[in-house]
This record gives C-alpha cells, sequence and structure tokens, in this order.
C-alpha cells in the first residue's frame, strides 16, 4: 500500500446524511469550534483519545477501594466497642476516608457520565459533518472550459502554474501554460484559485 500523499493539498471527502437536527448542531458547533471540521475532529479525538476506558477504570479502582474501605470501617465500627479512645480515633479517620474516596467516586462517575454525553454528541456532529461534506463534494465542478479547445475539458487534464500574486492558475495540460493570447495560440488558463493557507502551530 503506498503511503498517504505528503502534498498540504491532501483531502478526503466522507458522505452522510443528517436530519435537519444534527445538521443545525453541525452549525452551532462548527461556529464554537472554529469551523466544523474542528467540531468532527474535536469529536474524533475524543473517540481516539480512550478516555472514556480510562475513566471506567478509574470507577472500577474506586469501586474496589470504597468496597474495601467500607469493610475496614465495619471492622472499625466492631472494634469500637473494646477499643480506647485511640482506636476509636482510628475509626474515625477511616470513616473520613470512607466519605473522600466517595465523593471522588461521585465526581468520577460525573466526569464519566459527561463523556459519554460529549461522545454521544460528537457522534451525532460527525454524521451531520458527513452529510454536508456529500453535500459540498456534490457542488465541486470536474469539467472546464478550455478556450484552446473551445470546450469542457475533465479534471484529469487539468494542470497548476503558481501565481507570483498568490494562488495558482489551472490550465489544460495538454496546450501547456498559456497565460493570455498570442499570434500562434489561444490560452490554455481554465480559472484561478487561491491556495489553502498552512495550519497555525499549536501551541
Amino acid at each position: 500500500m503506498q503511503a498517504p500523499p505528503s502534498d498540504h493539498r491532501y483531502r478526503r471527502r466522507f458522505l452522510v446524511e443528517f436530519t435537519p437536527a444534527e445538521s443545525d448542531r453541525l452549525d452551532r458547533l462548527g461556529f464554537a469550534h472554529g469551523t466544523k471540521r474542528k467540531a468532527i475532529l474535536a469529536g474524533l479525538q475524543l473517540l481516539e483519545s480512550g478516555e472514556i476506558e480510562a475513566l471506567r477504570g478509574q470507577v472500577a479502582e474506586l469501586t474496589a477501594e470504597r468496597d474495601a474501605a467500607t469493610a475496614a470501617a465495619a471492622q472499625a465500627t466492631a472494634a469500637q466497642a473494646v477499643a480506647n479512645k485511640e482506636q476509636r480515633a482510628k475509626a474515625s479517620a477511616t470513616s473520613t476516608k470512607l466519605t473522600e474516596e466517595r465523593a471522588t467516586h461521585r465526581a468520577t462517575k460525573a466526569q464519566l457520565a459527561q463523556a459519554r454525553q460529549q461522545l454521544k454528541e460528537a457522534r451525532r456532529d460527525l454524521t451531520t459533518a458527513q452529510d454536508e461534506q456529500r453535500r459540498l463534494a456534490a457542488r465541486v465542478p470536474h469539467h472546464a472550459f478550455c478556450p484552446a479547445c473551445e470546450k469542457y475539458v475533465p479534471e484529469a487534464e487539468w494542470a497548476e502554474e503558481p501565481d507570483p500574486k498568490g494562488g495558482v492558475h489551472v490550465y489544460h495540460k495538454p496546450h501547456g501554460f498559456v497565460p493570455k493570447k498570442t499570434w500562434t495560440q489561444s490560452p490554455s488558463v481554465l480559472f484561478w484559485r487561491s491556495t489553502p493557507s498552512a495550519p497555525k502551530p499549536t501551541s
């Protein structure tokens, strides 16, 4: 299998359909994240990060610790009948630790519930984004009019020439790059388009 191209223009499209409510959600989250693409990537990053599985593991560990602490507290309570002040202080400390662990457990459960909700929303947003991507892909032109040929030519015959002022000139490759009409040649330029901006480095 060939490695994916390193050209910054490389894009891969995914097509998906959304309901009106899902489309509205994508618009809203796209605005919150800056772009719909960033909103989708945020959802994918959550899926890939493994945070949900880590939270589940923490819940399991805290549950085991809570059960162990509960058993220790029961033993301490039974011993209080014959224990002295020092033993009662120790039992009180154990009860305090149990309370803290229960509070931590509740907080972890809340985090897990929030992560599940975020994952659910991310899946909805991804579905909405894929539908939007499909809609936009249908509007991308695949033929352009060549003045030299006086007909529409397919995208497979296009080539690009950098514009010193920015962007690129797309021309009909069989004629070579002919930006203006000459005595012997008609222009081969199909259209001009801008080049994608380089992504900003993340801190």
